[in-house]
């Protein structure tokens, strides 16, 4: 099987988790590649978003589609509808909010590199690993509020979810955590880190499809190869399921366990 093919694989699985999928491939890829070239590399980080979009799509499919199916009556003449579009663009804007400020520390990141300064990759992924345990575990912690969701608090989550984009630090498990401390409800919180980073897939998904017609990718898209993102994509569903469950219960202290225990797997690895 194609190396790239299998980085694929895992990549899409572990974007339904709060567990950091760049930090986790970054020791995957050590048991099955030797020679991966950056620019398939870099193709596949980017299209592996495209079955990711899939998949928080039909996750959220009931949740947005019932707020889209009424926005496009186009009922203007009622009170209820107005106030439904005034909500909308206040969330639309304050997730903009968060992305704008997600991309500028991507920028900042790509002038000066993707890793703690003075530090290896790898001790950088484990210092980010330990961050991501240490947000998760804290959940343990946070009183269950419902404070609304405003202007400041996009600015911080923006923070948060750019501070994410270091090697090891998980982004949903960061913005998540975050939102929650923040006094945002167990379920909004996690709405909330899908709508900041929906638009960036979006986008890098884009891109990745833009580098399949101007490169030319070291493995071949066979009916096995298909096969195999399906069931990715098929586990990755079942993954974010079991994310939003365990999220919207309050229990994503659970995947700090898991990074605790991988965290000391990893230490005795390197």
């Amino acid at each position: 099987m194609d190396s790239l093919i299998l980085v694929l694989f895992f990549q899409v699985i572990l974007e339904s988790f709060p567990i950091s999928s760049s930090g986790h491939l970054f020791f995957l890829k050590k048991f099955f590649q030797k020679n991966l070239d950056k620019t398939g590399l870099s193709f596949v980080e980017h299209f592996s978003h495209v079955p990711t979009f899939l998949i928080i799509a039909a996750v959220f499919w009931k949740e947005w589609t019932s707020i889209f199916l009424k926005l496009i009556r186009f009922d203007f003449g009622r009170d209820s509808y107005r106030r439904l579009l005034s909500i909308v663009i206040r969330i639309a804007l304050l997730a903009l909010v968060v992305c704008l400020i997600t991309i500028f520390f991507y920028m900042i990141l790509k002038i000066f590199g993707g890793k703690f300064v003075f530090l290896t990759e790898q001790t950088s992924v484990l210092i980010g690993f330990s961050i991501t345990t240490l947000i998760l575990l804290s959940t343990l912690f946070v009183p269950e509020n419902r404070e609304i969701w405003d202007f400041r608090k996009s600015v911080i989550l923006g923070v948060a979810q750019g501070i994410s984009l270091l090697p090891g630090i998980s982004r949903l498990g960061t913005t998540y955590v975050a939102a929650r401390w923040l006094g945002i409800s167990s379920r909004r919180s996690l709405q909330i880190s899908f709508l900041g980073f929906v638009p960036l897939i979006m986008g890098s998904a884009f891109e990745g499809c833009m580098k399949l017609r101007k490169i030319k990718i070291s493995f071949e898209l066979n009916f096995s190869s298909m096969n195999l993102i399906l069931i990715a994509i098929l586990l990755g569903f079942v993954g974010l399921l079991i994310t939003k469950r365990l999220a919207y219960k309050s229990k994503f202290w659970g995947f700090g366990i898991y990074m605790f225990f991988e965290l000391l797997i990893l230490s005795r690895l390197i």
